[in-house]
Parts: structure tokens; sequence; C-alpha cells
């Protein structure tokens, strides 16, 4: 193979992540491939022109353009496992033990990028259709888009999670052909939908009026988008069908449907119900493709959820409040100058692939919490990860976030969104100088004594439609005592007692993880009297066993004003915790991936009745396995053994004085029955749960 060659397809393969694999396959063929590499006979040669890969009983051809154009000797078509297969393969022995391929004078990507760019409207309502045209406009709206190009281009979508690529060509092609090309990881009925987006996109990051570029088609799609009250029709009819026919057996196009739902809605400003959509759009692609990870429970939990969502917003109609139909988080509608105060930084990692680091401020002027991120997909072309972007990272072009998550600064022109965070569009940062922490008034969120802390944990407890700020569950913890600290084996979580004067105990909680290796032997390690630590920084957190809270950073009086458990224990501790070995030792924790939301998801489960007392406990727990043995055989199949403990369950829980419940209940065992029933009942079952949940994490 010519060393152009090598160097391209040994790129190529680098910068394929997860995502771009799914995209060019689907995740069960990825999983297939992957538990193929790990019984291993694979071996590779090279030849003049393609890279040979053998497999147990299979050959693939890779050439330099990659996988989107390998092939294999058995009888199945397109990207098949084995080419998948190959392509870890290559990616684990052959991209890794060569030298680091030379960078080209210009990125291949972006030769692709203009490519795509340069696209007509003629040539993109050709391949798609124009009405596929009109409606990928309305993917644009309100939507913050990332465009990376090296050695492909790729265009990420944030708030819907999308990524359209586009990898590398053998010759110059002809507008179809190279739309023919593209890859994304949206369902394949909207497929087309997303890649002409992305065409969109392109053309609106260059600066391009896309209204003139499609006088007619967009004048067009005016009147065919469905408006806010078609869209809350179409989405309440769509779920109370999928609860008739049942949650264990949906129909094939209930994916895309719902993944459109999430669309339109996002489109009409309603971004909470866009969210909770495209969480049931995922749900039914999990249990579709009887994934482990897929859950009746949990789809309709979100399903009625969602529903009731759904009927408030449009009984509110124009009047409904942000409080119900959210704000869109790449809307930064805030514009000024801000004085903000570096109190700390930490790294995490979505369930959705990505992972990122946020750097947390103190903004004097609005007292309150703001926040920084930088975020990448994981395994992402430029090898991002937390640690380095904290090391060598920039932020507004400034200084690493290692400096400014421990400096006050002004910043000029900064631009934030509704629920505090700042863009990372380039600001102008002037009169930096290290966090006092005796300069900074903490007072509306610190808390040295553990009852008024509970007081406003309490107000922050997920209960039914109430929204929640992330930001509102970060607190100050100003601790008269430094309490025991232990590792709980059975929960596997590291554990650190705070007391406040009245011997109170509120317990810092961090799960053994591989993203939080570093923080747990730093809490082992850090001594809060050599650095006299003074009050710690951290989230409030809600599960089955209460309210705990997950430490973000230190704040003390000592050599350093604010430390950060995640990054700095080469500044308190060089040498490696015993607790820290023994661990791993005897767990061998080291594989374990962290799954953490950067901003807290919209449905959160706190339905656990765990603790409960037994006699009511018993009664919601049974009128909750009916509603879910009616919810997966479907409202339709009218479940005579489930119907029959309900109207037992109503009964009981009259006598105990729930009688909304109750009567909520008895509209599903009898004539009133209905899908709408059924959702109101679960949802109420529900908000009964949590509310209970609530009653025995703070004693109301």
């Amino acid at each position: 193979m010519k060393e152009a060659d090598r160097t391209r397809l040994q790129r190529l393969l680098a910068s394929l992540n997860e995502p771009a694999l799914v995209a060019l396959a689907n995740k069960g063929l990825v999983r297939r491939a992957a538990k193929d590499l790990e019984a291993g006979n694979l071996s590779y040669q090279e030849e003049e022109d393609v890279l040979i890969v053998h497999g147990p009983g299979w050959t693939v051809r890779m050439p330099p353009t990659g996988p989107a154009d390998a092939e294999d000797d058995t009888r199945a078509s397109g990207v098949t496992r084995q080419v998948l297969a190959a392509t870890l393969y290559l990616q684990n022995i052959w991209v890794n033990t060569e030298d680091s391929p030379t960078e080209p004078t210009e990125p291949e990507g972006e030769t692709l990028r203009k490519q795509l760019a340069a696209i007509s409207p003629e040539h993109l309502q050709r391949w798609a259709g124009k009405r596929v045209v009109q409606t990928a406009l309305t993917y644009l709206q309100n939507e913050e888009v990332i465009v990376t190009s090296d050695v492909g281009v790729a265009i990420r979508f944030e708030s819907h999670e999308v990524e359209v690529r586009l990898l590398g060509a053998a010759k110059s092609l002809r507008p179809s052909a190279l739309l023919d090309r593209v890859i994304s990881t949206a369902p394949k009925a909207v497929h087309r939908e997303w890649i002409a987006a992305s065409v969109l996109a392109l053309w609106r990051e260059d600066g391009q009026n896309i209204k003139d570029r499609l006088q007619a088609a967009n004048a067009e799609s005016r009147s065919m988008v469905p408006g806010r009250n078609e869209v809350l029709a179409r989405a309440l009819n769509a779920m109370e069908a999928l609860v008739a026919t049942g949650v264990a057996h949906p129909s094939s196009g209930a994916v895309e449907q719902f993944f459109t739902l999430s669309v339109s809605s996002r489109a009409n400003d309603l971004p909470r119900l866009s969210r909770l959509l495209r969480s049931i759009a995922d749900q039914l692609a999990l249990i579709q493709s009887r994934d482990v990870k897929g859950s009746t429970d949990l789809l309709l939990n979100l399903v009625a959820l969602a529903h009731a969502m759904a009927e408030a917003t449009q009984s509110a109609g124009l009047a409904a409040p942000t409080t119900l139909t959210g704000r869109h988080r790449t809307e930064y509608d805030g514009r000024g100058n801000l004085t903000l105060t570096g109190l700390g930084a930490y790294p995490w990692k979505t369930a959705s692939g990505y992972e990122g680091l946020t750097l947390l401020f103190w903004d004097a002027a609005a007292r309150s919490f703001r926040t920084w991120s930088d975020s990448r997909p994981v395994g992402s072309a430029d090898r991002f990860s937390p640690t380095a972007a904290y090391t060598n990272g920039l932020v507004w072009e400034t200084a690493a976030p290692l400096e400014l998550c421990r400096s006050s600064f002004e910043v000029k022109g900064a631009k934030w969104n509704d629920v505090g965070r700042l863009s990372s569009i380039s600001q102008a940062v002037e009169d930096r100088k290290a966090t006092v922490l005796g300069d900074v008034d903490l007072s509306p969120v610190s808390f040295d004594t553990w009852t008024r802390l509970a007081e406003y944990a309490r107000s922050t407890y997920p209960l039914g439609l109430r929204d929640s700020n992330p930001l509102a569950r970060i607190v100050v913890l100003s601790p008269t005592q430094w309490g025991e600290r232990v590792f709980d084996e059975t929960q596997q979580r590291f554990m650190w007692d705070l007391l406040d004067a009245e011997q109170a105990v509120v317990r810092l909680s961090v799960p053994w993880t591989e993203l939080n290796v570093s923080m747990v032997e730093f809490l082992e390690a850090v001594k809060p009297e050599r650095e006299k630590l003074s009050a710690v920084i951290a989230r409030i957190s809600f599960s089955s066993d209460g309210a705990s809270f997950e430490p973000l950073s230190l704040l003390g009086s000592g050599e350093h004003a604010v430390l950060n458990p995640a990054f700095d224990a080469a500044r308190i501790c060089s040498k490696q915790s015993a607790l820290l070995r023994r661990l791993r030792e005897k767990f061998n924790r080291r594989d374990v991936t962290a799954v953490l939301d950067s901003e807290a998801d919209e449905f959160d489960q706190l339905t656990s009745l765990a603790g409960v007392p037994t006699s009511l406990s018993r009664l919601m727990a049974d009128s909750g396995n009916a509603l879910l043995t009616l919810g997966e055989s479907g409202v339709r199949a009218n479940n005579k053994f489930a119907i029959s403990r309900l109207v037992s369950d109503a009964a009981s829980l009259d006598r105990i004085g729930l009688s909304e419940l109750a009567a909520a209940l008895r509209t599903c065992t009898n004539e009133e029955m209905s899908s709408r029933n059924f959702l109101y009942a679960q949802y109420l079952q529900n908000l009964y749960a949590q509310a209970a949940r609530m009653s025995l994490t703070f004693g109301v």
C-alpha cells in the first residue's frame, strides 16, 4: 500500500468512534462485531492497494477509503458484521502500533465539507425530495450544530443527539452520489431528512441565507410544518395508541413516529416535551432490539409523564408558562458583562455517549452559580478527555480551565442561557486574579446547619411536572466537623460524613466508577486540617435511598483556595492511597464505565417504595404492578387479572384516605377505561410514590 494511502486509512480508522460505526451499520451489528473481536483468530496482511483482514471463515478487503467501501467474501451486502470486526481489529492492532500519521496540508474532511456545502438547492431537493428538505428546515430551529473536519466531516446536532458523517471517497462524486455516502445515527425512516439538514447547516455556517437559497421551498414549508396545537394532538394520540396496543409490543414505526414528534415539538418551542418524546423513542428502540437496557416500566413512566405534560400544555394554550414548556438549552439569551469567581471543575459522562468538563463560577451580581462546559463524543478523533482539557484546554482563548476555575475575573460581552450555562464563544476576559474566598458572598446557597439544608433540598425535589434547574441542586456545605470516611463495599460507594454544630450528619457520596477513580483517591488522602478546608461544593442527588451529596470541589483558607477532587490529587498527595489499591485488587473496578448526566434528566425515577411503611408500600407496589401488566399487554386486551387487582387496591386506598388515586384506578376497571384514563392513573401512581419518597427523605 502506498504511504499516502496507508496514512489516509490510518487516520480514517482512528477517527471512527462508536457513533460513527453505528451510523455505518447499527448497534446490534457493532455489538456482535465486538464479540467476534474478543474471540480472536484475526490477522492482516498489506497488499499493494488494500489491507486484507482474515477472520475465522471470512476475509475482508479494506481499501484506503475505509469500511464504507470495504468488501468481504460472505453473502451479506453493505457494511457487514465482518467489515465492522475488521475495522475494530485494525483500530486496535494496526493503527495503534504504527507511527502517528502526519497531518496533510489540508484535512481531507475540509475538502469533503466544501463539497457538501457546494451542493445546490436543486440537487438537494432532487435527491431528498422537496418535502424532506422543507422538514429539514425545522430541524435547524433553536439548534446548536457542531461541525468538525478532519479525516471526514462530522456534523453533530446537539439537542437531538444526532450525528451525521461523510467519510472519504476514492474520487470526486456527483452531488447525488456524494449524498448517498453520508451516514447518520438517526433512524432510517428520517435518515434523508437529517442529511438534508446537514447541508442546510453548512450553508448557515458559511453565512449564507437559507431563505434566499430556498425561497419557494421555505415559503411552502411554513404552512406544512405542524403548529403547536397539532403537534400536541399528534403526540397525545401517539401515546394513547401505544398503551392501547401495549408497550411490550410496540409497532415497527413507533420509534420513527416519536423521534419525529420530538423534532416537531422542539420546532414549536416545547423543549421539555421534546426531550421526553426523544427518551420514549430511545426506550422503544431498546425494547424492539431486545436490549437488556430496555425497560417497559421506565417506558410506561416516561409516556405517562409526557402525556400529562402535553395535556397541561394543551389546556394552558398560549398562556403555558416556560416552567411547563421549558427553554432551549442552546439558546443564549442573556448578554452583558459578568464578574465571576471560579469555584471548581468536575468531569462527567452521559448515557448518550458524551464526556465533558464543566467549570463552576459564582456570579456576584446574580448571586447564583454559572457554568462553562467543553465536551465531545466518547472516542472522538481528537482524543478528547476531561483531564487533558482541564490541563491543556483554553477557556474563551484566555487561560486553561485549571487556572480559571480558581480565578476571579470580568467577562466582557458574555452570553448565557436560562439555566446559567455560559456560551463557549470567545469573550474578552479582564482583571484576572486568584480566587479569594473572603471576597465571595455565597450565603444564598451556603449552609452550616443541616436542618436548613434539608428544607432547601426539599424545594429542589423532583415532583410531578415540576421543572428543575440543575444548578439549583448545587450547594455549599460548611461543616463544623469533618467526620469518618468509609467505603461501603455493598453499595460500592465512598462516603464521608460531615457534622454541623448540632452533630447532625450529612454524607458526601461518590460511586466507584472509572470516572471517579482520581476523585476517590483524592478524598481518601486529603487532610482537612492541613489544607485548612472550610467548605465543600456539592450537588444534591436523590435516589431510593434518600438524599445524598456528590462533592464537586473543596474550599479552604490554606495554600489552595479551591481544590478539585477529580483532578488535583497531585497537589495534596503523590503516593497511591492504600484504600484505592485494596479496592482495585478486590473489585477490579478499572473497567467500570461511569454514566453521569451533565444536566438533570427530565424524568427522575424516584418511585421506589423501599423504606416506606410496609402496609402502604405493599399496597402501592401491587397497584403499580397491576398498572404495568395492563400497560404491557395493552389497554385493549382488557386483562381481567390486572383489573381485579386494581378493584381490590382501589378499595384499600380509599380506606387509608388516598381517594384521588383510588378514583383514578377505578377508571381503569370499568366502562370508563381508556388509554387517556390509564395514563392519568399511571401518572398519579408515580406522583404518590414520589410524594411518599419525599416524606420519607425529609420527614414531612
